[in-house]
């Protein structure tokens, strides 16, 4: 189930406009954040963009709280919204973090939040799902009035083929609330097997040692503990004995496929926006083979920008075998890949034991650059000498294809240990850009210091430019290499993470760590021993890094001879110059103190955590830390030079019916002793959901507190140097002390009056943030003091007949900065809203 819980700005983007406009002479981003949504339910983001310049490209990122990096998703423009859908697989109780990012054609950006997006990004509070099942009636009920009954079918699965021999019937009632256990009954076809199963108030199992062959049908039947006969669970399965009885392949193969077209046009301002999707999934197979292939293909698709088509395929053999081909987002491990998009081939081999995962394929795809004026060539100067007239072209726009392979081995001891080696590496390769793109576009204009003949000033495509210079008897000088674009990386991450869990997985640790190795710049490949000798200094004498003072050595270096080669290392990493960082250990640190040398290598990341659970809490303690150099190539919205330390608890009472939940999360860039004023951010939550049971009210509270601050105590000293002498001190307060209080309060009513189910749900969201320096302030200073509150009810009825009808009151209201209105006091913007919807469902009727 899908459903939208932001405000819907269609209906209000004409007051949005009158309202800031007013404030706002440039570009300015409104987004109503959601204030609470449901575990295992896709959130709909909505922002409005407000200004005279167009958005090239918006971006939401999220994760689930408590994640490192995020995972990316394009918005896309639809009747004057930009949105885009959270999947719901990414939505769960552990909470939910996002941000927004807007790249506008003037080079500037907008995001939410505005002050660093992807180190603070917006949590949402999930309730979860079990709550939410509770919450709505309609959804746990089944037509008969029963309620339906959460039980997770094991073996055999629906539809499965089974040996005669091989005969073992599971089902998990783990997730059945209010379970009797006494009440439960097993039937295999029309027989009551239950004397002969084994139950327990978690699992139902049963062995036949020998059933016939052809179709069989288990259903189970339960109760709860306030007697009420819940909906039995019904499945079947196939038993082969062999011969002419086992099916044939053709009998055994299903398919089943879908197709789905979209068509949006929109208009802003002067400008026509038409946009057009096709998707199609084809899934099928046998039982030990299956197969999905989707394909998605959109009019958005351009060469140059990155692919938006979409087309994957998934093969998989029982639960050994994995292969994707295509688009995929493999997740190996949190300092590598962790779910960014990669076209190639994907491959999974699990033998439980032992398992192997193996990444190939493409981050990003060439594109030979922009089809705007002096977006892929710009003439950087015109030059004469003793050959005439020359004109200097730099190239820029352009985007190297990045081949990506990624490998990880792992070993697992059943229940117990978990051991795993990664490894990636990802490189740039220049040589698919070529330097004369001729359908791009540049102006030539005419230069007025210049009295010999020139082209005449216009735009031209380069092709047409290559072309006019030859004729015309002129030059044109353009490098092979060292454009002005985008620099070839290569880069190499490689780590390990481990984990051990005891007392039946009760209580786990686990641990990562890794290192990268990034050049920032193999244009000129890399570099030999000799110019490896005087890289950090100036001396020829066999040593790297040796210094000198008088003739005497205050540093002793490296030896070259305990170096290797960067030429041999050249199919591994790129070694040269631009090596970030050149030699990732402080060696004379490690001489003294080698552990603490190790993990604090401003290129490494690593992250301790451990999880218990006992007397219904779920403790869990994270210590983690990614240093200023380290990067990952295929996880660009990886945080670092973040060190942070995160202890939550969630307690679960009155049979799961009350969830209490604290947390709190300190982080700081505190990494190297170089640090001065370090950034911190210190935040505290605590949630209280209460849901009684079916039909009855439930109600969730959630606080949070965000402190932040630099650390900076004194005034930064700006002195205004003189030509005449006469030089100005000034002083500049970049002093941050801020706390964040976020309140959310959300209540929902559902019931019954006959055949009609209705629900009634309100949530209310205050949110302040105040500078605790302001006594401290000139006068004069603008706090970046802001407060907001928003309110929404939702209600909906659901009669005997098809027909369902929702109406939604909404009202937000957003005290903003002193600077917004020149100094005059604190701005306030409001908005309300008021919807009213209805859906009338057609019955399945016979044509006669």
């Amino acid at each position: 189930m899908t459903r939208s819980v932001t405000t819907p700005l269609r209906i209000i983007l004409p007051v949005l406009f009158m309202v800031f406009s007013s404030l706002h002479g440039s570009s300015s981003l409104y987004h109503v954040p959601p204030p609470s949504v449901q575990s295992g339910e896709a959130v709909e983001i909505e922002a409005v963009v407000l200004g005279d310049v167009s958005v090239l490209e918006a971006k939401v990122f999220h994760r689930t709280t408590g994640q490192s990096g995020f995972h990316e998703i394009r918005m896309r423009f639809e009747g004057g919204i930009w949105n885009a859908t959270i999947p719901p697989g990414f939505v769960s109780s552990a909470g939910l973090e996002y941000a927004m990012v807007f790249n506008l054609a003037d080079g500037s950006s907008l995001a939410f939040p505005r002050e660093n997006p992807l180190d603070s990004p917006y949590a949402i509070s999930v309730q979860p799902e079990e709550e939410r099942r509770r919450s709505f009636g309609e959804e746990d009920v089944a037509a008969g009035g029963q309620q339906r009954a959460d039980v997770l079918i094991i073996s055999p699965e629906e539809g499965r083929i089974v040996d005669p021999t091989d005969v073992l019937i599971v089902a998990s009632l783990f997730n059945v609330q209010s379970l009797d256990p006494n009440s439960v009954e097993l039937f295999l076809d029309t027989r009551n097997v239950t004397s002969e199963a084994v139950i327990t108030p978690d699992i139902v199992s049963y062995s036949h040692p020998l059933l016939e062959s052809g179709l069989h049908t288990v259903r189970i039947e339960l109760r709860n503990t306030y007697g009420h006969t819940l909906q039995p669970v019904t499945w079947t399965f196939r038993v082969g004995r062999g011969g002419a009885e086992i099916l044939t392949a053709a009998d055994e193969f299903e398919y089943s496929g879908r197709l789905r077209t979209e068509l949006s046009l929109d208009r802003v301002d002067e400008n026509d926006l038409g946009i057009g999707q096709t998707t199609t999934t084809f899934q099928g197979g046998w039982p030990w083979l299956r197969f999905r292939i989707n394909v998605r293909l959109t009019t958005d698709e351009s060469k140059f920008r990155q692919s938006r088509d979409r087309y994957s395929a998934t093969i998989k053999s029982g639960d050994y075998i994995t292969a994707n081909v295509g688009d995929f987002t493999p997740v190996l491990s949190p300092y590598t890949v962790d779910g960014k998009r990669v076209r190639g081939m994907g491959i999974d081999v699990d033998l439980k034991v032992l398992r192997f995962q193996l990444v190939s394929g493409e981050l990003e795809r060439t594109v030979q650059g922009s089809p705007d004026v002096d977006r892929s060539y710009r003439v950087e100067d015109v030059k004469i000498d003793e050959k005439g007239l020359l004109y200097i072209i730099d190239r820029m726009g352009y985007t190297f294809a990045r081949e990506y392979n990624a490998y990880r081995l792992s070993i697992h001891l059943p229940r117990k240990l978990v051991l795993g080696l990664n490894f990636q590496k990802a490189k740039d390769q220049y040589e698919t850009v070529q330097r004369d793109f001729l359908q791009a576009k540049l102006s030539v204009a005419p230069d007025t210091l210049l009295t010999l003949t020139q082209l005449d000033s216009g735009t031209y495509t380069f092709g047409e430019f290559r072309d006019a210079i030859s004729e015309s008897g002129l030059r044109y000088q353009i490098d092979d290499k060292h454009w002005g674009g985008n620099k070839p990386q290569d880069n190499v991450v490689l780590g390990f993470d481990a984990g051990i869990s005891f007392d039946e997985q009760r209580l786990a640790f686990n641990t990562a760590w890794a290192i990268s190795l990034l050049n920032k710049n193999i244009w000129d490949g890399p570099m030999t021993l000799i110019e490896l000798d005087t890289t950090l200094d100036d001396s020829v004498d066999g040593y790297m890094g040796r210094i000198y003072d008088e003739g005497k050595i205050t540093s002793g270096g490296v030896s070259l001879e305990k170096m290797i080669n960067p030429e041999s290392l050249e199919d591994l990493l790129v070694v040269n110059q631009y090596m970030a960082p050149l030699i990732p250990i402080d060696f004379d640190a490690f001489g003294k103190t080698p552990i603490a040398a190790v993990m604090n290598m401003p290129s490494a990341a690593y992250r301790f955590r451990m999880r218990a659970y006992y007397y219904n809490n779920t403790l869990q303690v994270q210590y983690s830390q990614v240093g200023p150099e380290f990067k990952s190539l295929a996880n660009p919205y990886l945080s670092s030079n973040v060190r942070e330390f995160d202890i939550s608890d969630r307690l679960r009472v009155f049979d799961n019916r009350l969830l209490v939940n604290f947390g709190y999360k300190h982080r700081d860039n505190k990494i190297l002793r170089s640090v001065v004023d370090p950034y911190f951010q210190n935040t505290l939550m605590t949630n209280l959901t209460f849901a009684p049971g079916v039909d009855l009210p439930s109600f969730t509270m959630n606080f949070q507190t965000v402190r932040r601050g630099n650390g900076k105590t004194e005034l930064d000293t700006l002195v205004h140097f003189s030509l005449t002498g006469r030089d100005s001190v000034s002083f500049k307060d970049q002093r941050e002390d801020a706390r964040t209080r976020n309140r959310l309060f959300s209540i929902n009513m559902p019931g019954r009056y006959g055949r009609i189910v209705y629900n009634l749900l309100g949530t209310l969201s205050l949110i302040d943030v105040i500078d605790l320096m302001a006594e401290e302030r000139a006068e004069g200073f603008s706090p970046p003091n802001t407060s907001s509150r928003s309110f929404s009810l939702v209600g909906t009825i659901k009669s005997g007949i098809p027909l369902r009808t929702s109406v939604n009151i909404s009202g937000y209201a957003v005290q903003l900065p002193v600077a917004a209105s020149g100094g005059e006091g604190q701005p306030e913007s409001r908005l309300v809203n008021m919807g009213v919807d209805a859906n009338y469902e057609i019955p399945d009727r016979n044509l006669e």
